[in-house]
This record gives C-alpha cells, structure tokens and sequence, in this order.
C-alpha cells in the first residue's frame, strides 16, 4: 500500500519502521492539499485539521492515533487535561472527519498512572501505548474489514490557547503544575489590590 504518515517525528518514528516492512511509506507534519496519491492516511501528532478537500481526496476514510480516552480530551494536550480534568488516561485509533477527534472509534485502550508520574513520562507511555495498540490491529486497518462505533457521551474538549502557562516544563508531576498555578491568581489578585490602593492616593 502506499501510506503517508501525518505527524511529528517522535511519533511517527514509533510506526514508521514497522509500515516500511510492506508498505510505501511517505512521512510529512506540514499542511497537505491532496490525498489522491495514497491508499491510506494515517496520522500520529498532526497539528493540523483536515479540510473537506483533503478528505475528499482521500481514497479511504484516515485513521487518527490519539493519546486520550475518546470522547475525553479530544484536541491539544490530551495528556495534561486527563491529569488536570481527572479525566480517563487512554490512547484512542479513530476515523478522521471533518470536527477535532470526532470521528468513530476503530479500538481504544485505558491507561493508569501513579499520582508521582511526570507528565513527560505519561506522554512517552501514551504515545508507546499508542503505537503498540495500532500495531495490533493493523491487519484489519490495512484490509478494511474492521468495525467502528461511536464515540457516546459530551466528553471533553480543549484547544492549544486553553493550555494554562506554568514553568519548569513537562518533567514535572501535575500536583506541582497545579501548586504553581494556584499560586498565580494569588499574586494577580495582589497586584490589582494594590493597584486600586495607588489609584486612591
């Protein structure tokens, strides 16, 4: 088959190898404009939402590998907002269609993880969780005989402008993220205070 693989290269290195054994496998992260030339999509990581166009093109409904328990956490930074949220951990394979993370779900999988776990270290467990569970059903994706369901339920959904801002990056535990941020409203809170005591003087 000829696929192309729509991702960022950390992903797309835990499938890349394994497709390569029987199949013609192209990578990109950009924005794609046209799918005719490929049997399959596949996406891992991609930034981007798929037009109507693209889909069109598309000889076959494009699978997205999620790292979140659909229908929780569809969109940016799945693996922080189940830690946040107190939403299921989980990797999801589902259709691609024209919403974010909304298409029907081929297979899904949860996950758990110590309250001490880094969220670095969820990610890389998710994202290897992932991979491993595409694996697994890669014989009936590539031969189109399996079934999908929906996803049942409101579940969640967040954008990249939601994600809050905090220091010291993703080493962290999400008990430390969540001590830093709610010190933050503290000091605003302050700093207006003050503010409003100057405007009085």
């Amino acid at each position: 088959m000829k696929l192309l693989l729509l991702g960022t290269d950390g992903n797309l290195s835990l499938l890349r190898s394994f497709l390569q054994k029987e199949n013609d496998v192209d990578c990109t992260e950009e924005k794609i404009v046209d799918a005719s030339g490929y049997d399959l999509l596949i996406s891992f990581g991609y930034r981007h939402l798929m037009s109507a166009a693209v889909l069109g093109s598309c000889r076959r409904v494009p699978v997205n590998i999620h790292i979140s328990y659909l229908p929780y956490n569809r969109g940016s930074d799945p693996n922080f907002w189940a830690w946040f949220d107190g939403t299921p951990h989980g990797v999801s394979v589902h259709h691609i269609d024209e919403g974010l993370d909304t298409g029907d779900l081929l297979v899904r999988q949860r996950c758990f993880f110590a309250e001490n776990t880094t969220l670095k270290e969820s990610y890389d467990a998710l994202a290897r969780t992932a991979a491993a569970l595409f694996r697994r059903h890669w014989r009936v994706v590539a031969d189109g005989t399996y079934r999908t369901f929906p996803q049942r339920g409101r579940g969640t959904t967040h954008f990249l402008k939601d994600l809050p801002s905090f220091e010291g990056g993703w080493g962290q535990t999400i008990r430390e993220i969540r001590d830093q941020l709610e010190r933050k409203p503290k000091a605003r809170c302050r700093q207006k205070s003050l503010d409003n005591l100057a405007g009085t003087t």
